[in-house]
């Protein structure tokens, strides 16, 4: 048998054909099974697939898939918690290798759940390393036109670090949605559809002053964190990681604003 794809044109993405699958497995083979209602193309039984002169607007002018890779690359290592955005750069893969990304008529957006949690934290699965987690949970879609999603366009905030650690993780996971069907997937299988990446806490700037509180994590459990805190127009701090801002004296000529 030969399964020929030819001259075929897809909006988004997989001009031969597209699956929801992350990755081309067993239960994969069953999903394409049925969907293209022929025996699986990826099998090793003597069949013949061929590609030819296929066309897609955004990936995968043959063939492409769900994602099934997540990419996280950061510009900076150190954060001043309470005043710096992350701007990591997330790309996402198909099975094949390929960057997923639409066009303006058809974006292909996948949602990303970010967490921020200790390093000592012994979590794997979005639930469990939720309940450990240092501030709110950010939720945001991937740029769907793009090849590269910046962070620094959703103004995700680091806004605390932890007492007993001078690093905290910052944790990647895609979602579930209508472009990828994780059904009857395990667990072990979407591993590479999260990220985990460590970064530097650092000290409190001049004009900010460091504070310290417990919050209370999802176990129940005190969590000891720290954050810096801008100082106001009549205040002042002699030692921003020590002293809290006090009061300008009065009588104090303040600055003019530039």
């Amino acid at each position: 048998m030969i399964l020929l794809f030819d001259g075929n044109e897809a909006g988004a993405a997989g001009g031969g054909f597209y699956t929801t699958c992350f990755s081309i497995g067993t239960w994969c083979r069953k999903a394409l099974d049925k969907t293209i209602g022929l025996p699986s193309p990826f099998g090793s039984d003597g069949r013949v697939l061929s590609f030819v002169a296929n066309q897609a607007g955004g990936y995968g002018q043959q063939m492409a898939t769900a994602p099934s890779a997540l990419v996280v690359g950061s510009s900076r290592q150190t954060y001043v918690p309470g005043k710096t955005f992350l701007n990591e750069s997330l790309w996402i893969l198909d099975a094949t290798g390929q960057i997923i990304a639409g066009n303006p008529r058809r974006p292909i957006n996948h949602m990303i759940q970010l967490l921020v949690v200790p390093v000592q934290a012994e979590c794997t699965t979005f639930e469990s390393c939720e309940q450990l987690k240092l501030q709110a949970t950010d939720s945001f879609l991937s740029d769907g036109m793009a090849e590269m999603t910046s962070l620094l366009d959703y103004d995700i905030l680091l806004q605390y670090c932890h007492l007993d650690s001078p690093d905290v993780n910052i944790m990647f996971f895609v979602s579930g949605s209508h472009f990828l069907d994780v059904t009857g997937a395990d667990e072990s299988d979407l591993t590479t559809l999260r990220r985990t990446l460590t970064i530097s806490c650092s000290q409190c700037e001049p004009g900010w002053s460091r504070r310290e509180m417990e919050i209370i994590d999802g176990q129940g459990t005190k969590q000891r964190v720290w954050t810096c805190s801008p100082c106001s127009r009549n205040q002042y701090v002699i030692d921003s990681n020590q002293h809290k801002c006090e009061q300008c004296p009065a009588g104090v000529k303040q600055p003019r604003d530039r």
